[in-house]
Parts: C-alpha cells; structure tokens; sequence
C-alpha cells in the first residue's frame, strides 16, 4: 500500500512541475507577443508625430509667446558678444 502512495506522490509532484513549466511557457510566449505589439504602437506613435512636426512648409517659423513669464531684461540694449583678440 505504501508503494501505491509513494507513485501517488510522484505522480502529483511531476504533474505540478509540469503545469508550472507550461505556465512559464505560455506566459513567456504571450509577453513577447504583448511586448511586441505595445513596441510596434509606440513606433506607429513616433511615426506620426514625426510626420505632423514635417507637416510645416519650409521656411515657416513659429513663434510662441508666454505671456505668463516676466522678463527683466531690457531688449532695447541689443546683443553683447564677449570676443577674445587673436594675434
């Protein structure tokens, strides 16, 4: 009788092993297929603001003003470039 419980045993063990392997496998194989899709939306995102950012004609500028933010500096002094002689 005792031999019967230990092959019961056995039995049990090997078919947990077995389902927790195969449960590895098929989430291993569903995360790749998942992890691909989300990979190949982001590319399509990326794509497509890429095109509307090179939807502007050449040459057209944008200019955005924040209105918010106050500036100190005085614009009317113009640019100073600090230059350094050669010889």
């Amino acid at each position: 009788m005792s031999g019967l419980l230990i092959i019961l045993y056995v039995w049990n063990f090997l078919r947990t092993i077995l389902i927790i392997v195969l449960v590895y496998y098929v989430f291993k194989i569903i995360g790749k297929i998942v992890f691909a899709s989300v990979l190949n939306q982001a590319k399509t995102n990326i794509r497509q603001n890429q095109q509307q950012a090179n939807r502007k004609k050449e040459g057209e500028v944008t200019i955005i003003n924040n209105e918010n933010s106050s500036s100190k500096d005085n614009h009317n002094e113009g640019e100073y470039v600090d230059f350094e002689e050669v010889d």
